[in-house]
């Protein structure tokens, strides 16, 4: 699948403002910005970790500078595409590629393996971030437009390649598909709010959430996307056995066609989700 237009728009970056994933504590921290790395088309020995904080946030009043991957990765093997990332809510953005090119079919089956739902309702319910402006419209929408205040991403080098001046969404045209999720993945939601807006939107017609031995343990349809978060091997979820999530995982690789992957530093030691990220494509580790 060609991903070029993704890594258009991925192509390293800091988010300054308060948006997004960087509004968590924004107030309260000494670390400012976050960077979202470049998307690259490569294997799973393109995987690194990065020297750049991709997630800041407070908690019990210790700062933690989370550092992510280096770079993002496509993956694409025999009838499959795998897109690698650390924070999870860019998964939004890899599966409106995926629509736009017609590997994801519009009313599909969504199977979330995580320790959280990642469906919390806030202002990045897409009514707002698509500029919708009432439910009525998201029937089988063609051409929707919204004006927004200009708003910028910074690039490393310090110019502002990726204006968010406003979000104009054609559902006919993938490339202003891809630009819009783009958007509203980098400056309107998080890691916690970016699958009820691809519901709303009629991507995914079902959410299957795997986050229990019970689930793991559950069968799935015979087609489904497959969006896995590595923070289910977190100490915390230690009570589901490994070997039944690197076993049922692995199964579910074999066999769906389009898979995203979160690293999610936050949660994870990079290197070691990068380690487990290996087991489950069935590559060896180092």
């Amino acid at each position: 699948m060609d991903s070029s237009s993704l890594q258009a728009f991925y192509r390293g970056f800091y988010v300054e403002a308060p948006r997004g994933n960087n509004a968590f504590s924004f107030e309260q921290r000494s670390h400012k910005k976050i960077f979202v790395p470049q998307f690259i088309n490569g294997t799973v020995g393109g995987l690194a970790v990065g020297e750049e904080v991709v997630f800041s946030d407070i908690i019990d009043g210790v700062e933690v500078n989370a550092r992510g991957l280096k770079q993002f990765v496509h993956i694409e093997r025999p009838g499959q595409d795998i897109f690698i990332f650390d924070n999870h809510n860019h998964a939004f953005s890899c599966w409106a590629l995926g629509l736009g090119l017609g590997r994801v079919l519009s009313g599909s089956t969504l199977v979330h393996v995580d320790q959280h739902k990642d469906t919390r309702e806030s202002l990045a319910d897409c009514f707002q971030a698509f500029g919708i402006p009432c439910a009525e419209r998201l029937s089988r929408p063609s051409g929707l437009d919204c004006a927004r205040k200009s708003r910028s991403l910074v690039s490393p080098d310090g110019s502002t390649p990726c204006p968010l001046a406003q979000l104009n969404v054609d559902f006919r045209n993938a490339l202003s598909l891809r630009q819009s999720a783009f958007n509203c993945v980098n400056a309107v939601f998080n890691v916690g709010n970016f699958i009820s807006p691809a519901v709303k939107l009629g991507w995914f017609n079902e959410v299957i959430q795997v986050g229990s031995a019970e689930a793991f343990a559950g069968e799935l349809p015979e087609s489904f996307v497959l969006d896995i978060d590595m923070d289910i091997f977190a100490p915390v979820m230690d009570y589901i056995p490994e070997a039944l999530k690197i076993a049922r995982l692995r199964e579910w690789v074999s066999r769906a066609s389009f898979i995203t992957i979160a690293t999610s530093p936050f949660f994870m030691d990079q290197k070691n989700a990068i380690d487990l990220v290996r087991q489950l494509l069935l590559v060896e580790t180092t």
